[in-house]
């Protein structure tokens, strides 16, 4: 399987942010090597490839091998490191990454998909609830299996190698990387989206805004008497109205 975990939108340009993708390759029973073809590996492997294009910058390969709980603790350590070298020798094999980025451990057992269980509805975990639940609190995983093994005189046992325990046979490949660019095919790859890039909007000048001054009243001023006749001469009082006005 393959997970984008980190950074789900992005630029088709260049890019600081670094990106995680994560990988899970999985192996049947005790297997250790030639997982290629196996499952769904093959499109784990070809998300790889796509990194190792010339426009993707590789920060960092974590590899991380693990086991089912069947068998005893210290087998199970073993063979979760065998099978996370084996994704580093295939990697290797195939792309020019640097040394320098990989880091790899085997885990030993994985015990996550089973404690996910104790809330199940499944018919089986409700019939041995109580028992399932005491014995995943045993600490010492050996002890913790042959507790499970008697449960229901195997029968929860049973269930959990068919059902469950497959599924915690794998190495999972955790990378981070950036870019220069990316394409859609490339993006779909990886499970990006790429986010179009923002058109910038017309500048719209304002127009100039005129502010309307209102005119002041036009005061009537009196016209002047005609002094050159002397039957239009001003009285005394007239002239002092006239002045009056005129102030």
């Amino acid at each position: 399987s393959v997970m984008l975990i980190s950074s789900m939108s992005a630029s088709a340009m260049a890019s600081d942010s670094v990106f995680t993708v994560k990988t899970q390759l999985l192996y049947p029973a005790n297997g250790t090597s030639n997982i290629e073809s196996f499952m769904e590996n093959a499109k784990a492997i070809r998300v790889l490839s796509t990194l190792s294009k010339d426009n993707f910058t590789v920060k960092s390969i974590k590899i991380n091998g693990w086991a089912s709980p069947e068998g005893s603790a210290v087998y199970n350590k073993t063979i979760s490191a065998k099978r996370a070298a084996t994704i580093e020798r295939i990697l290797k094999n195939r792309y020019d990454f640097p040394n320098e980025v990989y880091s790899v451990e085997g885990k030993g057992e994985q015990w996550d998909n089973i404690y996910g269980l104790v809330n199940s509805e499944d018919q089986i975990i409700e019939k041995y609830r109580e028992k399932f639940s005491a014995a995943l609190d045993i600490e010492n995983m050996d002890a913790r299996e042959t507790a499970m093994k008697k449960i229901g005189n195997g029968e929860l046992w049973r269930y959990l190698l068919k059902n469950v325990f497959p599924a915690s046979r794998y190495a999972d490949c955790e990378v981070e990387f950036n870019y220069d660019k990316i394409d859609e095919a490339d993006a779909k790859e990886l499970g990006i989206e790429i986010k179009p890039e923002p058109v910038p909007e017309p500048v719209v000048e304002a127009e100039p805004i005129v502010e309307e001054v209102a005119e002041a009243p036009v005061e009537e001023v009196p016209p002047m008497p005609d002094l050159s006749d002397p039957n239009k001469m001003m009285s005394p009082d007239d002239i002092a109205a006239l002045l009056a006005n005129m102030g």
